[in-house]
């Protein structure tokens, strides 16, 4: 589901989402221009940079603060001012906001997540398109209303919390709600009579591990310096039920702080940034079937090759060239601005993998054959994995913000 803006619309424009009660899911915009504009950005109202309390780049609700905010609004991509409405590429690197052209259009997706226990009916958040140089002219106004889920059961919806001694683990509950992808969220927000999965997550260090009962399932470590988990990020949790055979569990790792890392290149964090990690767990036995994380707005989705599956965050640019000119080549030297070749020059057309996956998954959770070692795909991923299979390209995804 897309909300539409326009770009050139002087009057305000309307748009609805249906929040996650206490998760994180996005807010999708199709952004669009008949009449050529300057280079512009998205933001909420009630963000400026120079008003955010130590360094932290998002937004929240109309009126609100960050002391009083029921919802917060961030983005990725290193934009502190809030992400282009268009862009292009500087230094193989960075973005770099740029004028619109007639008919130009572009998907823009930010991440809205619901803080506290207060379960608002409905609240509105404005999103405005403002200029680098003069960010207090608005040149269009998109109005959203937040809507509570009409289906929301008040009593036994279970989730992911943390104990005293910072442990992951869900609340007691008979509901999940129904997997929601990242790049193309529903209209709706569902929810599903489900066993509350024993699941637990501990931080060691610059490291989290995912447990199923006493079993480890998954490793995840950050290799950025400084460390999201040691030095102030956020990490969040989304539990899911995704079908009858899986639970899903997404890990979301936020970077909104921008006095970390302030070099050129090295050294450099790009905040503010969001990643996250989604993994497919068998309800049988905990398994993990397969696993997802992005790359450069691409959704890749991977088979596990054993267990634990293990991932990192950060590794060096030059690390994950080298990674992907050994084991995917053209697509993904496209992505890191290796020179194209004719044949990858192609259009491209719009492609969400769930459905493969969604049968993927099924195969691999009713079949008899045990788990054996694959062939290893690629690593290429901030965040990545490490003993996926993801050289099937019914995996990976288009860009996102093509539609």
């Amino acid at each position: 589901m897309s909300i539409e803006f326009r770009l050139d619309q002087t009057t305000p424009q309307a748009g609805t989402l249906v929040y996650l009660p206490h998760g994180t899911r996005s807010l999708r915009m199709r952004i669009s221009t008949e009449t050529a504009l300057p280079p512009l950005r998205i933001r909420p109202l009630n963000h400026r940079p120079a008003d955010q309390p130590d360094g932290l780049f998002c937004g929240y609700e109309d009126g609100a603060t960050a002391v009083s905010a029921t919802f917060e609004l961030s983005w990725g991509g290193g934009h502190e001012a809030g992400p282009p409405a268009k862009s292009k590429d500087k230094f193989k690197a960075f973005e770099e906001v740029t004028p619109l052209a007639p008919g130009d259009f572009q998907v823009i997706i930010m991440n809205l997540t619901h803080l506290g226990s207060a379960l608002p009916a409905s609240d509105t958040l404005t999103l405005v398109a403002v200029a680098d140089e003069t960010p207090d002219e608005i040149h269009a106004t998109l109005v959203v209303t937040l809507l509570r889920p009409t289906d929301f059961p008040t009593e036994g919806v279970s989730r992911m919390a943390q104990d005293a001694l910072g442990v992951w683990s869900p609340t007691a509950g008979s509901y999940l709600p129904q997997y929601d992808t990242r790049w193309w969220p529903e209209e709706r927000v569902t929810y599903t009579a489900v066993d509350t999965p024993p699941l637990t997550i501990r931080q060691d260090n610059a490291a989290l591990h995912v447990y199923w009962q006493d079993h480890p399932i998954a490793h995840i470590t950050d290799h950025t310096r400084p460390s999201i988990l040691t030095d102030g990020g956020l990490v969040r949790l989304d539990l899911f039920n995704f079908d009858d055979y899986y639970y899903a569990l997404r890990l979301w790792f936020f970077w909104l702080n921008v006095n970390i890392g302030h070099g050129f290149f090295i050294g450099r964090h790009e905040v503010p940034d969001v990643e996250r990690f989604d993994l497919l767990i068998k309800k049988s036995d905990g398994l993990v079937t397969l696993a997802c994380a992005d790359l450069h707005w691409r959704e890749a989705w991977g088979l596990a090759t054993e267990t634990p599956v293990r991932g990192t965050l950060g590794l060096a640019r030059e690390t994950k060239i080298a990674l992907a000119e050994e084991k995917l080549g053209g697509l993904w030297m496209q992505i890191w601005g290796k020179k194209a070749t004719a044949a990858d020059s192609q259009p491209e057309t719009a492609y969400n993998p769930l459905r493969y996956v969604t049968r993927l998954a099924k195969r691999e959770a009713t079949t008899t054959t045990p788990m054996v070692a694959r062939a290893k795909g690629t690593e290429a991923h901030i965040p990545m994995w490490h003993n996926v299979e993801t050289d099937n390209e019914r995996l990976t995804s288009s860009d996102v913000r093509l539609g």
